[in-house]
């Protein structure tokens, strides 16, 4: 059995890998090729979350039910035998090369003791392991993770991208002391390195890596592309005039929808200024390594603006306030909405007897009330949710 573990970076394509892999399992599979189900369905997470220290105090593990040491080594455990159990299936039918992909495994499993982690859960099933790694110029990663940014929820400004964190302190940005570490535990001779400016297509080049004959499968289709700059300033606009309201997180703002070709640009300059942060970490990089060249971790700075769009992006708004009121009487009128076509859902569910789809309206409904709480709007959730099962008894 061999592994391809694709581990990033972010914001290189990776969402558009793990699309194509997951939504065309069965005909890879014909061709000999697992795109496992057990450590995610798309996006092969739970590997992150397994290799993790346990802080009980971490979102990700909060997130997923793991308050205690306890609770990750069950989640451990039970990981462990859905890969063996995944693996052995795989090898009855034939399939003896894996692709597993996270970039969540760059972002977050840097530390030797988190790698090693991982390296004890994979070795066992895998006589050869190759660790891809797809690397951008930092400074054009920090641009592209910006839209990411985002879509979480926080702002993009000038303060945030030139912060001390970017820079060689960081292994994130640091590929060197980075994949050290990796060669450390999997072997220099078992990582990969990918340069984004000679292959930017990393599922194309994973195709090829894998002999796989896509002329059978569907094309690629790439997703989750970079946010236009004047998206970036609009939501920045909104979370402005919510804190100063002091109304908590806005509403999500259909960012993805707002088409655009241009995208954020910090000023040659300042591009540069940022970029020269890494030339020492990148030249013992490239020294050390065969596979990439000093060149390949240059941004083509003809695709940097030398005047740039960060000032208009994070440019202040006389009247954010007034947006962000907007925006929270539109997200609460359309909560409202789906709050009432739930209660409806629930009461018809109760006269019908159909109590799985009453439960599943009570849910619903719940964590829509405590929506609308979050937008400062309370409903009467517990007396509508509980009267939707009135008309069972009648």
């Amino acid at each position: 059995m061999k592994l391809a573990l694709h581990i990033g970076t972010a914001r290189t394509g990776t969402t558009t890998l793990q699309t194509w892999f997951s939504a065309n399992r069965a005909g890879l599979a014909e061709q000999g090729i697992c795109y496992p189900i057990s450590p995610g369905d798309r996006n092969h997470r739970r590997l992150m979350i397994y290799a993790l220290d346990t802080i009980v105090s971490e979102p990700v593990l909060t997130g997923v039910g793991i308050k205690s040491q306890s609770d990750h080594e069950a989640f451990r455990s039970h990981l462990r035998e859905e890969i063996s159990r995944e693996v052995e299936a795989s090898q009855n039918l034939g399939q003896n090369q894996w692709l597993m992909s996270s970039e969540l495994l760059h972002s977050r499993i840097a530390k030797p003791a988190m790698i090693t982690r991982l390296h004890a859960l994979l070795k066992p099933h895998f006589a050869e392991i190759t660790v891809y790694l797809h690397l951008r110029p930092q400074v054009d990663l920090l641009i592209s993770n910006a839209s990411q940014t985002i879509r979480n929820g926080k702002p993009v400004n000038r303060a945030d991208l030139t912060r001390h964190g970017v820079s060689a302190v960081s292994n994130f940005f640091n590929y060197n002391n980075f994949i050290a570490n990796w060669e450390a535990v999997f072997g220099a001779q078992n990582l990969r390195l990918v340069p984004y400016r000679r292959m930017p297509d990393i599922t194309l080049f994973m195709i090829d890596e894998l002999l796989i004959d896509s002329s059978r499968l569907p094309p690629v289709v790439s997703v989750n592309p970079s946010l236009d700059w004047q998206a970036m300033a609009v939501s920045n606009v909104v979370h402005s005039g919510f804190a100063k309201l002091g109304l908590g997180k806005p509403p999500g703002l259909y960012l993805d929808e707002m088409k655009g070709t241009e995208r954020l640009q910090l000023g040659r300059g300042l591009a540069q200024e940022l970029q020269a942060r890494f030339d020492d970490c990148n030249t013992k990089l490239t020294t050390r390594r065969s596979d990439i060249t000093f060149e390949e971790l240059t941004p083509d700075w003809t695709q940097h603006d030398a005047q740039g769009n960060l000032d208009i992006v994070e440019a202040p708004c006389l009247f954010a306030p007034q947006v962000a009121l907007v925006m929270r009487r539109l997200a609460q009128d359309n909560a409202m909405e789906r709050w009432r076509r739930h209660i409806a859902e629930g009461r018809l569910a109760a006269v019908t007897g159909d109590f799985a789809a009453l439960e599943a309206a009570k849910r619903a409904a719940k964590d829509i009330a405590v929506e609308l709480e979050a937008l400062g709007h309370s409903v009467a959730g517990d007396t509508e949710v509980s009267g939707m099962e009135a008309g069972a008894d009648r």
